[in-house]
């Protein structure tokens, strides 16, 4: 190990790590500290841990039950591989590397700096705090406080500071969920109703108009799916007229056309175009309306990442492919490529994807942490608990055994993802 120290600062190496030391951010945790919204917080932490660690619990048993009742969940594990339920960009074959790593600061950083204010505020010292480097690259953050007095603190301000880690990831984590569900809901169609041929008989082809347009209105009243417009057209009989607006070439001066409808053989009153990608454009829009519906009620779609083959969300980069016949050729588009956001733009995906990596690193994080598996946040809170309650009357020992033992069945659960899947195989 090298150390070194400049000014503030402290180095040192413990290759292939690189810890940086320092006790400028101290004064700012005891600022923080001293307010009144900190003190909430810390008793709200000690409300919503024992929530949290029992919401993780149930997730785990649950998983469990899944891989030892469900074959197919064990072949979609065994090809996922063991790696998958690790927490670690670039190893987890669906955490992405960028917005994985970028999760994972915001997560130690708010985790560990609670746990460091907390701790100023009720009187315990925090000797220093710094930053984590794995061959350079930030990958964490650590606050060191006096482990005696966590050992023989008051049970309240040992539960505050340990809870306080776990509950600021959930705290994250929720500000980011809401941003993400605020964004969803903005998002709106982007392929819009573009002309691909006009019908040589078409009362469209007389008046003007040409493949390319895009299709904002009719009779002033603005639409943005082929169901709008098919609705608007069901209501016409054939020979009466409709106004036409379209976009031209994208310039934003709007041309309107007064156009006749006909049956040219449908047995209904067409305008006489053929719109490009119908299919998917069809698609994009009932998908997006489900989808709204799905994530406001059921936020348990935003624990399935982006990248998992299961749950396709808007701002995915997975592809999804025309099957109409007809054009000789497939049309295959970005998800995320279907959607726009009046603020974002087309670039709405990458604001929503940062919000969503935060927010699923965040809570994972929490739900981890609030395991009451030792040395976690949860497992050091359940022995403290122990410790005043079961150790006064059967003794310190019972008490270190019974936390013990809460932990090896929850390690044993952990593992029990792992090896079930292969184990079937023998079976």
């Amino acid at each position: 190990m090298v150390s070194k120290s400049y000014r503030d600062l402290a180095i040192e190496v413990k290759l292939p790590f690189i810890l940086l030391k320092t006790d400028r951010l101290l004064k700012f945790y005891e600022k923080v500290a001293g307010t009144r919204l900190t003190r909430v917080f810390s008793w709200i932490s000690i409300f919503l841990l024992p929530f949290v660690a029992a919401g993780g619990i149930l997730l785990l048993v649950n998983s469990v039950m899944l891989v030892l009742t469900r074959p197919e969940v064990q072949e979609a594990q065994r090809e996922a591989g063991p790696q998958s339920l690790l927490l670690i960009p670039g190893i987890n074959p669906y955490l992405p590397i960028i917005y994985g790593w970028i999760g994972i600061l915001v997560a130690i950083i708010a985790h560990e700096s609670m746990h460091g204010i907390i701790a100023r505020m009720v009187g315990y010292q925090v000797k220093t705090t710094g930053m984590i480097l794995f061959l350079g690259i930030p990958i964490g953050a650590f606050v060191e406080i006096n482990e005696e007095e966590l050992k023989s603190g008051k049970t309240r301000d040992v539960a505050r500071v340990l809870s306080g880690g776990p509950i600021s990831n959930v705290a994250v984590a929720t500000l980011c969920l809401v941003g993400l569900l605020i964004i969803i809901t903005g998002l709106q169609p982007a392929l819009g109703i573009i002309v691909s041929e006009v019908l040589p008989s078409s009362s469209a082809s007389e008046v003007g108009i040409m493949p390319g347009d895009k299709i904002i209105a009719i009779d002033d009243k603005q639409i943005s799916s082929l169901t709008e417009l098919r609705k608007i057209l069901e209501s016409k009989k054939s020979g009466e007229y409709v106004t036409v607006s379209v976009l031209r070439n994208d310039v934003k001066e709007v041309k309107k056309f007064n156009v006749e409808l006909r049956d040219l053989g449908g047995g209904h009153p067409m305008i006489g175009v053929k719109i490009a990608n119908s299919d998917i454009l069809e698609w994009s829009v009932q998908y997006l309306d489900s989808y709204k519906n799905v994530a406001l009620k059921n936020p348990i779609i935003h624990l399935v990442p982006p990248s998992y083959p299961t749950v396709l969300h808007p701002y995915s980069d997975r592809m999804i492919c025309s099957t109409t016949n007809q054009s000789t050729t497939t049309a295959c588009f970005d998800v995320k490529s279907l959607y726009i956001h009046p603020l974002f733009g087309q670039n709405y995906y990458i604001i929503a994807n940062l919000l969503f990596w935060i927010w699923f690193v965040n809570i994972n994080v929490a739900i981890f942490n609030a395991l009451p598996i030792y040395p976690l946040d949860g497992g050091q809170a359940l022995r403290k608990l122990f410790s005043i309650t079961i150790g006064k009357k059967l003794g310190e020992k019972s008490a270190f055994y019974l936390s013990v033992s809460v932990t090896l069945v929850l390690v044993g659960l952990i593992f029990s993802l792992i090896m079930v899947p292969y184990l079937a195989l023998l079976a």
